[in-house]
């Protein structure tokens, strides 16, 4: 039986920054007919505990959707469309990254493929609970550190899980070492700018919200990627009329 393509799944915190991040997320979703899911919520006291929701977020939403989602951050924008097939017969799909298969920071939490199954539902509800009970030991918590002590060797022979492709995880720095590389999804990294103004409740500075959406995304990049901004705004351009 066929499966229905994954419907593109996201919140962001109001009245913070990432409300104009959300935004661009979704218009890039309309640009390529893409189904989503994108939803605000009120932040949660600190910017680890609005990332540690997302478990709670995705199994609510394959309740509510019965159908599988694919789990994008709000930062991020669609560059290509992507190609559905690749998660026809998985459970779930996830990026490894270039880390030590004990170290906890080995999974990417970006971007998310998961069916609409009760394994997965399962799989999310422990996910949820590790997040919250190690929040209260760790205050600063990653949602992809407790995704990576969530899948357990129990639970990968429960589940199908398949690496996710780069190109569906790709972050601005490795498009532009990469440029000739296939992007269907590109990860913006709000974190380096966002994270302390969520902690602090401050606004976003003046001098950025001058700066178009683009700009802001590529303000990001470390210093000496700055450089190649203009060649890396260029290559999204290309992509998206090209498509």
């Amino acid at each position: 039986m066929k499966r229905s393509p994954p419907i593109i799944i996201s919140y962001y915190t109001e009245n913070t920054p990432y409300e104009r991040e959300a935004k661009a997320l979704l218009a890039s979703c309309e640009q390529f007919g893409l189904a989503h899911y994108i939803r605000p919520i009120p932040s949660l006291g600190s910017w680890a505990k609005n990332c540690c929701f997302k478990p709670y977020f995705i199994r609510q939403a394959l309740h509510e959707l019965k159908q599988p989602v694919l789990w994008v951050d709000s930062d991020a924008t669609i560059v290509h469309k992507p190609c559905w097939n690749l998660f026809h017969s998985c459970d779930l799909a996830i990026f490894f990254l270039e880390k030590h298969e004990m170290h906890y920071n080995r999974f990417f939490a970006g971007t998310i493929y998961c069916g609409y199954s009760q394994v997965i539902s399962l799989f999310l509800q422990e996910w949820d609970y590790t997040s919250q009970t190690m929040l209260k030991a760790y205050p600063d918590l990653w949602d992809q550190a407790s995704l990576f002590y969530t899948i357990t060797e129990e639970w990968k022979k429960k589940l199908s899980i398949l690496p996710l492709p780069e190109s569906y995880a790709m972050n601005m720095e490795i498009r532009l070492k990469h440029a000739q590389k296939v992007c269907y999804i590109l990860h913006s990294q709000a974190s380096r700018t966002y994270k302390q103004l969520v902690d602090s409740g401050n606004p976003l500075p003046g001098f950025m919200e001058n700066l178009s959406i683009e700009d802001l995304k590529l303000s990001r990049l470390h210093p000496q990627f700055r450089a190649f901004a203009d060649k890396l705004r260029s290559s999204i351009k290309t992509e998206k009329q090209s498509s």
